[in-house]
């Protein structure tokens, strides 16, 4: 299903066994080109944001970028966030928001995709209620955002 400029939040829940410390889980937003045998943000037109280093990989194959911390504990939610209007992408580690990661995506239709390179079990939620709480108020999910610009709407009407 694509991801548009019209969607902005989405929270992952990791629910993996604890002890299975050799999985990397890695969540991003992909355009419609993706090759199923490279890992999020590895391939072009791609970010991913990887639990085993908290990197963040733009297109590229190896290196990454010093992001955040290692994540990917048993009941962590981590939440991907994009602002259409100057198309930046940021990731949230548990309803904390970590920090612009990308600017300059040049697509709009967007796909959100997790990758793993070993057996893991997610929980996934696309709304309306997120562990981000400022999302439950901007996302296109949230009725208080569509409360808000129905009255708008109705206030600026043209007779």
């Amino acid at each position: 299903m694509p991801y548009d400029d019209n969607d902005d939040k989405k929270d992952e829940d990791i629910v993996s066994d604890e002890n299975n410390k050799n999985f990397e889980v890695l969540f991003k937003r992909l355009l419609l080109i993706f090759f199923h045998l490279r890992l999020p943000g590895c391939n072009t037109d791609s970010i991913g944001f990887h639990s085993d280093e908290g990197r963040i990989f733009r297109n590229e194959k190896y290196t990454g970028s010093t992001y955040a911390e290692k994540w990917g504990k048993v009941n962590d939610v981590i939440g991907c966030g994009y602002y259409p209007n100057n198309r930046q992408v940021f990731f949230t580690i548990n309803g904390e928001n970590l920090g612009i990661a990308y600017t300059g995506l040049l697509h709009n239709i967007l796909y959100p995709t997790i990758g793993s390179n070993g057996h893991c079990i997610l929980k996934v939620n696309f709304g309306p209620e997120f562990e981000y709480k400022e999302a439950n108020i901007m996302s296109v999910a949230s009725k208080k955002l569509l409360n808000a610009s129905k009255k708008l709407l109705n206030e600026n009407e043209i007779p």
